[in-house]
């Protein structure tokens, strides 16, 4: 499946809104504590409406890229951003994982939540992440909850909420589903044939791939 094919644009800025708001302030406190970067420049990939890119840049002084290969998703991320207030702080990037307009050696820190399970290449999609690292920064991507009680919250918002009452059961269906699509261990040694340092973290209710320049 291609990264374009991640969903429609519209149902996933209402599943980020309604359903995983409680997700992203927790995986970005988790995140900025884990690597202790509060400031420099930080690059959300496959930021869809721009939720963790908001939350990172509202705990930290960093400068945030939210990036996404599709332009409603962007148009949507602009506009999360300018209600938030930081619209001076968060620019909205509409580019391909695999072809990202950053130079070499740049973001101090690279995050990434639910979006490598769709990208059409993972390794490639890891090597341009590492070719914009700078020496010292740090990239985490993968997927997760946070913890088991936010991801019963979650569940619990989509039961309940309104918004879902004519896809409740594809979302809770698939919540989790999308792992599947991603062999971890596999891309991690793909990448180190090619010179990319790079481990698997499980963490709680998440996988993900940490890589270090």
């Amino acid at each position: 499946m291609k990264q374009q094919e991640l969903t429609d644009s519209s149902k996933f800025s209402m599943v980020s809104r309604y359903a995983f708001a409680p997700v992203y302030p927790y995986l970005a406190g988790q995140i900025i504590d884990k690597f202790g970067l509060y400031s420099g420049t930080c690059i959300d990939v496959g930021s869809g409406p721009g939720n963790l890119a908001i939350e990172i840049a509202r705990i930290t002084e960093m400068k945030v890229y939210s990036l996404d290969i599709q332009p409603e998703m962007s148009r949507l991320a602009r506009n999360n951003i300018r209600q938030a207030g930081l619209s001076e702080r968060i620019t909205a990037v509409t580019a391909d994982v695999c072809q990202m307009p950053f130079p070499q050696d740049w973001a101090d820190l690279v995050v990434s939540r639910g979006s490598i399970f769709f990208w059409e290449n993972q390794t490639a999609g890891c090597c341009e992440i590492f070719r914009v690292l700078k020496p010292g920064g740090v990239a985490y991507c993968g997927g997760g909850m946070g913890t088991p009680e936010i991801r019963a919250q979650v569940l619990q918002n989509i039961r309940e909420n309104a918004v879902f009452s004519q896809e409740r059961d594809y979302w809770i269906y698939n919540i989790g589903k999308t792992r599947k699509r991603l062999d971890p261990e596999g891309l991690c040694a793909s990448l180190e044939e090619l010179g990319v340092q790079a481990m698997v973290e499980r963490e709680n209710d998440g996988i993900w791939i940490q890589m270090k320049k």
